[in-house]
């Protein structure tokens, strides 16, 4: 079975599949939950066409204060409680490839990040530079985005795409053994950096998520009847 774990406005992708059981976030954590904007926080126990599947519409950042350990909490139950045997990460992103078209999703082979965050170790264990044609994420904590000059950097460093998750979720499920794919929807471009960089609006990045939705279920299904 696969289990999913939305990113920023993916959470219609409930939609589209049929609902058995949902468990909200803060009937099995025993830390306050603070809503966001896109994020459900819900468990899902569903179908899609036929095939069963375990979606984490929701997840609890770093930049809002939760802790490591706080963040990957809905990960942990459900490796508890579900028989899974694949994991795919999602995410929005800014994109400083010309490659990496707004609207379309990137499979992630490797994260660069300059954080030092307690907690997040292991970080060499998500790097894989023989997939051939996977981009490179940049995760940065956030709540706000980088500074040009941090962008620039990033780029220059082999950066495509920039976001403020997925590491969490990536080393967890690494130091648990669980094979995973990250995959990241761009929801604006930062290919031509001058000296403004202009944060989209929650309204654009719902807009582009909604039209991933589409894409995604087609990804979800490849790896489904693959197994």
């Amino acid at each position: 079975m696969i289990a999913i774990v939305l990113g920023s406005g993916l959470n219609t992708l409930i939609d589209y599949v049929s609902i058995k059981r949902s468990i909200p976030y803060d009937s099995f954590i025993d830390f306050e939950i603070q809503p966001l904007v896109g994020h459900d926080r819900i468990i899902y126990e569903a179908h899609l066409e036929d095939q069963p599947i375990i979606i984490l519409s929701g997840k609890l950042h770093l930049y809002e204060g939760y802790t490591y350990n706080q963040s990957v909490a809905p990960l942990r139950y459900a490796l508890d409680r579900f028989q899974i045997s694949h994991w795919i990460v999602t995410s929005a992103c800014g994109s400083f490839n010309t490659n990496c078209k707004v609207g379309i999703w990137q499979k992630v082979s490797s994260i660069i990040s300059l954080e030092n965050i307690p907690g997040l170790w292991q970080k060499n264990n998500i790097l894989n530079a023989n997939i051939i044609n996977d981009k490179t994420y940049a995760y940065q904590k956030g709540p706000s985005l980088g500074t040009v000059a941090e962008y620039k950097m990033l780029s220059s460093l082999g950066a495509d795409l920039v976001g403020m998750s997925m590491l969490p979720e990536s080393i967890y499920l690494n130091s648990m053994k669980r094979t995973h794919d990250l995959y990241s929807l761009p929801v604006c471009s930062y290919a031509s950096l001058g000296y403004d960089i202009v944060e989209p609006s929650h309204k654009q990045v719902v807009e582009v998520a909604n039209k991933g939705v589409f894409d995604l279920i087609g990804i979800l299904k490849e790896k489904m009847y693959s197994q």
